[in-house]
């Protein structure tokens, strides 16, 4: 825990983009907006993202009912936006493909 903290001292009033794996299951979701939660407790600002869709009833329900800070963009929507407003990301829930 203190490895956390001290990782995230080092980004106070940082911006961040919080990328979920495709086709974010409860799990993800859920990581993403604690880590979230978390990061607004050193003055980070996280935008919660995914690429591909919601893709199960369920899913949908936890981001509608909960009002879930997740954001889908899609190729063109990344085209389209600024990354330099972002000094860092966290991965949630993904894998290399080694």
């Amino acid at each position: 825990m203190e490895v956390l903290r001290q990782t995230l001292e080092q980004h106070w009033h940082d911006r961040q983009l919080v990328i979920l794996q495709d086709f974010p299951d409860p799990d993800a979701l859920s990581c993403a907006w604690a880590y979230q939660l978390i990061a607004q407790q050193y003055d980070i600002q996280c935008d919660i993202v995914y690429a591909s869709t919601l893709s199960h009833q369920e899913n949908i329900a936890l981001v509608k009912l909960t009002g879930l800070p997740a954001q889908r963009w899609t190729i063109q929507t990344t085209k389209s936006k600024d990354l330099s407003v972002y000094q860092g990301c966290a991965l949630i829930d993904n894998q290399g493909n080694n």
